[in-house]
């Protein structure tokens, strides 16, 4: 019994070195395995950042009113590329093309364009209905009308123009001695107002032309539309020829 506790004591100091050697040697082999990878892993330390010289070839006075000047050093020093040299496109009519992004396109400064369409707005509409309404309601009177209703009113159109004329002969026609003939064609609303006066044929003078049209305008208003033609017309279109003799008056053929 004594023998077999002796050889467990011998054995047990034989072991325990060895042991401690054992966990001291996996100790050690871990730290220097963690001192490695930190090592290892360790990051770069910061570069300094690359200082960019500026040239300025004006004075720190006129950098406020050209600092458009100002330009990188080594910007001078690298070698142009001749590849790019020319390519510099002047400004096109194409170029000058601008999406406004509504998907619009707009020419130039001043925003015309060529695709744009120009959409009527109901008062366009409305107004084209009326304008069709009356000249399908528009009555055609000529020397040619005598009878009726339609005859009453051309007489007395006809009369109150002589009237007027006679009365108040333009004074550039004695003046510079003309005469002759043209045919007008007024348009005359229910109110009798003058609604337009074209001139049909020429008497050949502006002079004379323009103191028929100034005659007719001034003369105005007409007698309004009797009820018998303001139910039939909204308008009545005359045309009548008018003679301005030497003798300084004015008639009606």
């Amino acid at each position: 019994m004594a023998k077999d506790i002796s050889k467990g004591i011998k054995q047990a100091r034989r072991w325990i070195p060895r042991r401690a050697m054992s966990v001291a040697l996996t100790l050690a082999i871990i730290a220097h395995l963690v001192m490695l990878s930190i090592i290892i892993t360790r990051p770069e330390p910061p570069t300094k950042p690359s200082v960019i010289e500026l040239a300025l070839d004006a004075p720190i006075s006129d950098q406020t009113r050209d600092a458009g000047r100002i330009q990188l050093k080594d910007a001078d020093d690298a070698p142009a590329d001749p590849r790019l040299a020319g390519q510099q496109d002047p400004l096109t009519e194409d170029d000058s093309r601008l999406d406004d992004g509504d998907g619009f396109e707009r020419i130039g400064a001043d925003g015309q364009t060529d695709n744009q369409r120009d959409f009527a707005s109901p008062d366009r509409f409305d107004q084209i209905q009326t304008e069709l309404v009356a000249a399908l309601r528009t009555g055609y009177l000529t020397s040619r009308d005598t009878d009726g209703p339609e005859g009453h009113y051309l007489l007395a159109v006809q009369r109150q123009i002589e009237q007027y004329g006679n009365n108040n002969y333009p004074q550039e026609l004695i003046d510079n001695g003309l005469s002759g003939r043209l045919v007008l064609e007024v348009l005359l609303n229910q109110k009798g107002q003058v609604l337009n006066i074209a001139i049909r044929r020429s008497s050949g003078s502006e002079t004379l032309d323009r103191a028929a049209r100034n005659l007719v305008q001034l003369a105005s208003p007409y007698p309004p539309f009797s009820e018998e033609l303001a139910n039939e017309y909204q308008r009545l279109s005359i045309t009548r020829t008018w003679v301005f003799s030497s003798a300084h008056r004015l008639t009606t053929e």
